[in-house]
């Protein structure tokens, strides 16, 4: 997560380019909080909710992004 008062300046986007662009995978999952105010970000980014996922705690939102379609993959 970002500082709010650096929000809204791309770091957030550049830190996942930075963390997902070495990987070899297929794709990526994200758990998030139903409540968590990144979601619109990240389904802007390119992540499709899944369904939700209780690991023995709170409630998240399975966030999957497929990494082959991404800039500089084949």
């Amino acid at each position: 997560m970002v500082d709010k008062k650096y929000s809204g300046r791309g770091i957030g986007h550049a830190l996942r380019e930075d963390l997902l662009a070495p990987r070899q995978e297929e794709r990526a999952t994200l758990l998030v909080r139903p409540d968590n105010t990144a979601t619109a970000a990240y389904t802007g980014w390119g992540w499709k909710q899944q369904g939700q996922l209780r690991p023995d705690a709170p409630l998240f939102n399975v966030l999957m992004l497929k990494l082959s379609l991404q800039p500089g993959r084949s």
